[in-house]
């Protein structure tokens, strides 16, 4: 669940640009195609998007330790198997794969043959220990993290879905790029389908998206956009204030659609960046001491076994789902495929106690996207019930489709996943907003929309020194981002001399 909920708040933190723990190349030509799909995870976790000829089109960093392994490194355009293999040698001089994480979980979606990656994947790793001069064993396994198989057997116990690890990694790629796509839609998509949605957004993404260069953007395109937006937007409500175009503009009905559709869109981008930001909080929901113990008990773990399991699950004086399975995915991926099976009642006794302890956070997680979720829907109501009277007969008409948005996000509340069906709003709403506009400038005479046009073009001007802020903010933000990450991988090059 983090994973999803990372991405997804990326989405939100650039607002409408679109933005994430993502590394990728720009479409090379328009006739590439996205084909195949691999998921490489040593933590760090790095994905692949591959072509018909298994190159490499874009490199997805899952999480901060792929982003930092991955930076500044040249993947796209590799073959699969040498971008393996550079991904090996990177996870080894780094000291990623260790004696104490020595296992890889390999997944793989669409054309390539995924025992062959598989068997590839395992000689590239066991080549690059040799390489430096390591003696340990490498344990590969296509089963997926313990992590992605809860996810997995909750999303298809919950949506009576029948999802594989690979099918919901996929469908996880696919809503960073499409906040708007359930989880529920997704699965009835094929995997050319999905493929075409991730490349599409390739070139969108950031490879040095950190989430504190994220935070930074976002407020400063905030500050800057939402306040140039509300202020030149409203003059095109100017001409239905004069009382004397009331009948020559239909009312003012246009001009009020427009000031509702953008005062609408500005406060649901607000209230989702709101509610994954609570979210995100949410998810940090600490885990009980009884919960821990009991996973202890189920590992079979000695008294000391369990003083260091405690020590290695607590970050910050606190368990919670992330660092607790962090130490599940490594603990099982480093076993080799005999001790896995012969640890399937030790796996599914876990699994049962990480599933209870997922239901806390995931209730915590829902509850404040619920919280969020309404109070929004409460300030989109009052939109229409601040029009004028003389319009609000009128306007039955030409919000209905307004109304029917709203109300598609109040079930949704009851329903599994309400952010989605958030994002296909603010969707729907930007679409209303710009039908609007154009009814605005073709419903206005010549003289009125110059006069418009006049007023935007000579408040652009004043807007020249904020715009230097906000660039210069986000430069900053830029260099912050990709100075940690450089320091972050030379003090991990450093510590391994």
């Amino acid at each position: 669940m983090k994973k999803n909920i990372t991405k997804i708040l990326s989405i939100a933190l650039s607002g409408v640009m679109l933005s994430g723990l993502l590394a990728a190349c720009a479409p090379e030509t328009e006739e590439a195609s996205a084909e195949s799909f691999v998921s490489i995870d040593v933590n760090p976790s790095v994905s692949l998007v591959l072509d018909e000829n298994e190159k490499v089109l874009s490199v997805i960093a899952e999480n901060e330790d792929a982003q930092v392994m991955i930076y500044n490194e040249n993947i796209e355009g590799l073959s699969v198997e040498e971008a393996t293999k550079k991904i090996a040698d990177l996870a080894v001089e780094l000291g990623y794969l260790n004696e104490n994480n020595r296992g890889v979980s390999v997944t793989a979606q669409g054309e390539i043959d995924a025992s062959a990656l598989e068997d590839s994947v395992k000689q590239s790793f066991e080549a690059a220990v040799s390489a430096e001069g390591k003696d340990f064993a490498v344990n590969v396994t296509a089963e997926g993290l313990f992590s992605s198989v809860r996810e997995v057997e909750m999303l298809n116990a919950e949506l009576n879905l029948d999802l594989t690890v690979g099918e919901y990694e996929l469908i996880v790629q696919a809503q960073a790029a499409d906040g708007s796509l359930s989880v529920e839609a997704a699965a009835e998509m094929d995997t050319d389908e999905l493929l075409a949605v991730i490349y599409e957004h390739s070139e969108e993404y950031i490879p040095y998206a950190t989430e504190a260069y994220l935070e930074a953007k976002n407020e400063a395109w905030n500050n800057y956009y939402q306040l140039k937006e509300q202020l030149l937007e409203s003059y095109w409500m100017t001409p239905y204030l004069n009382l004397a175009n009331l009948t020559k503009y239909n009312f003012g009905i246009n001009g009020y659609s427009y000031s509702v559709y953008t005062g609408a869109t500005i406060a649901l981008e607000a209230g989702i960046w709101a509610a994954e930001k609570a979210a995100k909080i949410a998810e940090e929901t600490e885990i009980p001491e009884t919960a821990v113990n009991n996973i202890a008990v189920a590992l079979e773990l000695t008294a000391d076994e369990t003083a260091a399991f405690k020590a290695s699950v607590t970050v910050d004086g606190k368990v919670t789902l992330d660092s607790l399975e962090a130490y599940l995915d490594t603990y099982f991926k480093n076993m080799t495929a005999d001790e896995r099976a012969a640890a399937q009642t030790v796996f599914g006794e876990v699994m049962t106690l990480a599933k209870a302890s997922a239901n806390e956070v995931y209730t915590a997680i829902n509850a404040e996207y619920k919280d969020e979720i309404s109070a929004m829907i409460e300030e989109l109501e009052e939109l229409l019930d601040d029009l004028p009277i003389t319009l609000k007969d009128a306007a039955n008409v030409y919000f209905a489709e307004f109304k029917a948005t709203i109300e598609s996000m109040r079930t949704a509340m009851d329903g599994k996943e309400p952010l989605p069906v958030a994002y296909a709003a603010l969707e729907t709403l930007e679409a209303a907003k710009a039908k609007a506009l154009n009814a605005i400038k073709a419903e206005l005479d010549e003289a009125d929309r110059a006069s418009v046009e006049s007023k935007i073009a000579a408040a652009q001007e004043s807007f020249a020194g904020f715009e230097k802020a906000m660039n210069d903010a986000i430069a900053q933000a830029e260099q912050e981002a990709k100075d940690l990450l450089a320091s972050m991988k030379a003090a991990r090059a450093n510590s391994q001399n």
